[in-house]
């Protein structure tokens, strides 16, 4: 009967001790998760930052379409004569940049 009682002592201790080593384990994962967290969440509010940014930054844009594509051309020179013939004076300096866009039918050959 004693040596059983020391069975189930020892059986006892055993699983004392894993679930020690488990509870340790734990606490470590969370203690190695925690920066993960507020890395993920400072992710978000700088992903959300950016599309606001992006968006703004779109809002000052204009679109014009179906202005026919000419190999060597100055986009530039071509958007002042445009607001020109519309008899809105452009200046250089109030654009920042003028680039085409990808056409929607990539099969459209590009001059």
């Amino acid at each position: 009967m004693g040596t059983r009682i020391q069975e189930i002592e020892n059986s006892l201790d055993f699983a004392s001790e894993k679930q020690a080593s488990l509870e340790n384990k734990i606490k470590e994962i969370e203690y190695k998760i925690s920066p993960i967290t507020t890395l993920s969440t400072d992710f978000e509010g700088v992903k959300q930052k950016l599309l606001v940014m992006e968006q703004q930054a779109r809002s000052c844009n204009i679109e014009i379409s179906n202005l026919p594509e000419r190999r060597g051309e100055n986009l530039l020179s071509q958007l002042e004569k445009l607001f020109n013939a519309i008899k809105h004076p452009l200046n250089a300096s109030d654009i920042v940049s003028v680039h085409r866009v990808p056409h929607a039918d990539q099969k459209k050959l590009i001059p």
